[in-house]
């Protein structure tokens, strides 16, 4: 009797153990999700291995993606606390996505250590809010992340005498007038693109800008419509630098511009009193993207290169505005 209850405690132990094992690679170790989206997926399995380090693997899919296949070729940004606690300025080891299943880090950090993790790069992909994870202690972990496509844009514009025009549009306006009858249409142009990202729910998705003469307008602004929120780039409208020699800039927030989805923009023109617009006195609509960016192990909110304020993300698109 006691060799079989001796028994019967050692095969609970054994079920025990495997159940604790098939949990936690079911439901998961803690892991901080990317602002924005649902449907990351942080899993491990097992225990600490010897070696003390445990196997980070990456997969990626489109959210927009009706089959969630994986995507190649992302890459991922591992950055590992020093022993002294901190991150450092560049990532120590990138690790790129597979479409056949999961590509590891060759740099292991060790169980229980703090990593933070960074997908995609503003090339095809946008970048994903750089989040903090803690490394299970068990031999791997493995994070499922989506990533927004990197899309393309495309403006037409309309008013009372013009629907649907190009890419430019006519309106008439003398000396000390004004006019709120022309309305931008932005829409993504790609496939499962997105134009601006959706990550971060705080900001703003695209920053629209005004080049125009000072000397016959008094102002250009944005008119929010249907939903979207506009309001002037800084304190005062003044413009990044990759809108160098734009005379105002505002930043909007848009519903995702994904997957040949519009958004529209009313414009409001002021002209100078006593100046009537000249015949080249034009305005130039330009659309930027915003997203993270990571410079120096910080990511920042931007349309712009924070090392040297070039566009990245996606094509920005201008528009012609022709006054008569």
């Amino acid at each position: 009797m006691a060799n079989v209850s001796m028994g019967l405690i050692a095969l609970v132990a054994i079920l025990a153990i495997a159940g604790f094992a098939i949990s936690v690679y079911t439901l998961g170790v803690g892991g901080a999700k990317a602002a924005g989206f649902t449907g990351q997926t942080t899993t491990a399995g097992g225990f600490c291995p010897t070696t003390g380090t445990s196997d980070v693997r990456v997969q990626a899919y489109n959210p927009l993606d009706v089959t969630q296949a994986l995507i190649a070729g992302i890459p991922v940004s591992v950055y590992s606390k020093d022993t002294q606690g901190n991150y450092p300025t560049t990532a120590g080891e990138t690790v790129y996505t597979s479409a056949g299943g999961v590509n590891s880090t060759t740099n292991d950090p060790a169980c229980g250590s703090e990593i933070k993790l960074v997908f995609g790069n503003n090339v095809l992909y946008y970048e994903t809010k750089m989040a903090t994870f803690s490394v299970p202690s068990s031999p791997w972990m493995l994070q499922n992340q989506p990533a927004e496509a990197v899309g393309s844009l495309a403006i037409v514009a309309a008013n009372q005498s013009a629907q649907g025009v190009g890419t430019a549009i006519q309106i008439g306006l003398g000396s000390g007038q004004s006019d709120h009858s022309v309305v931008l249409t932005l829409t993504e142009n790609t496939a499962q693109g997105v134009f601006g990202s959706q990550a971060n729910p705080a900001g703003p998705t695209q920053m629209v800008a005004f080049n125009y003469p000072t000397s016959n307008y008094t102002a250009v602004d944005v008119i929010a419509l249907n939903g979207a929120t506009a309001s002037l780039t800084g304190a005062s409208g003044g413009c990044p630098t990759v809108a160098s020699g734009y005379e105002r800039c505002y930043d909007v927030k848009t519903s995702a511009l994904s997957n040949y989805n519009a958004q529209t923009l009313g414009v409001a023109i002021s002209t100078r009193p006593g100046v009537t617009p000249e015949p080249s006195a034009n305005i130039t609509v330009a659309v930027f993207d915003y997203m993270w960016q990571t410079y120096q192990g910080v990511q920042q909110w931007t349309v712009q290169s924070p090392a040297d304020g070039t566009a990245i993300g996606a094509t920005d698109v201008t528009y012609k505005i022709n006054v008569n």
